[in-house]
């Protein structure tokens, strides 16, 4: 007959109190308890507690005023190491605190910024307007992968997107000290904007602005062409049926 057991672990942490809140670190002995005890098959539920809440949040990274190119893949190996050392640093202290486990660099995209209208676009054939004044911007996407323990359930991509936001000048120290070859000579005019990537309207705007028919798409212009086709055979045959009559 299968037996259930109640077990009492107790488990001692030693840690730095400025850095790292109690909290912080009971969502980390949480879930590493419950890690080591999945990996061994042992099915097991937490008295009176509840389990972290995993979660993924896909979030871009625009940085304005940068070199007109992209980063190599030691420079945005830099950059995913300053990610996850700001949003750990910040994250721990949000009430309930939010474990980053992990930061990926998805994509990134070079576009051009107008400072004067602030539109923005990516950098295409198209030619700008002679005597605009532009800047570049880089476009990066970035998978968070975090966990906390609720009560309350929250939103920890839109916390991600507002840290970034609110926090802004913690971050570009955080590029600094990084020493990463990509911002060099940019740090006095650096800026940068979070927002939650919307994976739907992300395919859309590449395939509207890399499409030979623009906002249309590819499949929007040849929709227009062949309507606009067959009107005009329309219109052709009761023409020639009129003038035969």
């Amino acid at each position: 007959e299968n037996a259930c057991y109640r077990v009492s672990t107790y488990v001692s942490v030693i840690h730095y109190p400025v850095t790292y809140p109690v909290d912080l670190c009971e969502v980390i002995v949480t879930s590493k308890t419950l890690e080591f005890v999945r990996d061994r098959s042992i099915n097991t539920v937490l008295a009176g507690g509840a389990s972290p809440e995993k979660v993924i949040s896909q979030i871009s990274l625009t940085i304005y005023n940068i070199n007109p190119t992209e980063m190599n893949e030691d420079e945005s190996g830099l950059f995913t190491d300053s990610v996850l050392a700001f949003l750990r640093k910040f994250l721990a202290w949000n009430s309930p605190s939010i474990f980053v486990e992990g930061v990926a660099f998805d994509a990134q995209v070079l576009g051009i910024y107008s400072p004067i209208d602030n539109s923005e676009r990516l950098l295409s054939n198209e030619s700008s307007p002679i005597g605009e004044k532009n800047s570049h911007k880089l476009t990066v996407s970035m998978t968070v992968e975090a966990e906390y323990l609720p009560p309350p359930e929250i939103d920890v991509t839109d916390i991600i997107v507002e840290t970034f936001n609110e926090e802004e000048e913690d971050f570009i120290e955080i590029v600094e000290d990084s020493e990463n070859a990509y911002f060099e000579g940019t740090y006095d005019i650096l800026s940068f904007r979070a927002a939650v990537v919307d994976v739907n309207e992300s395919i859309q705007k590449s395939q509207g602005e890399t499409s030979n028919f623009g906002a249309l798409g590819n499949d929007g212009g040849i929709t227009v062409i062949v309507c606009s086709f067959l009107i005009f055979s329309i219109i052709l045959c009761l023409c020639w049926k009129k003038h035969y009559r």
